[in-house]
């Protein structure tokens, strides 16, 4: 919310900062979840699934903004 309502530049880059902290605390424990509650013969498939996601993320992450900042002004 506060990067949608940025009114300026320095307000953007806060709330980046902020998704930046987040997402550095959520990746390790989502691998530290999938390695504690996944059985043993699927952690590879799991740990996969995880990488998958946070890889494709920042190539689609840009292409839908742009695609919102085309189509919405």
């Amino acid at each position: 919310m506060l990067d949608a309502l940025a009114p300026n530049f320095a307000i953007l880059l806060l709330g980046r900062a902020i998704q930046g902290l987040g997402t550095g605390i959520a990746l390790p424990l989502m691998f530290n979840i999938i390695l504690e509650q996944v059985a043993a013969d699927k952690i590879g498939l799991m740990m996969g699934f995880g990488n998958l996601i946070t890889g494709v993320a920042p190539a689609l992450g840009p292409t839908f903004g742009g695609l919102v900042i085309n189509n919405l002004g």
